[in-house]
């Protein structure tokens, strides 16, 4: 089990398909380690979800909440 991270990071997410991977692996490329990524999709129409789903896979660190 994961101890608690230092830092959380919380990302919002609407309709943002074309650029969701980008903004996860700018998190992720980040020099300090000790961290957990919350991204919340508001309500996507997209492939949002799924696109944050295929980054949950690579890294137990990526969570995700779904409106």
């Amino acid at each position: 089990m994961m101890n608690n991270p230092k830092i959380s990071v919380i990302m919002p997410a609407h309709n943002a398909q074309a650029t969701i991977s980008q903004a996860i692996a700018s998190v992720i490329d980040q020099t300090f380690a000790d961290w957990e990524l919350i991204v919340i999709d508001d309500g996507s129409t997209d492939q949002t979800l799924s696109a944050i789903i295929s980054h949950i896979i690579e890294s137990p660190k990526i969570h995700a909440v779904s409106q």
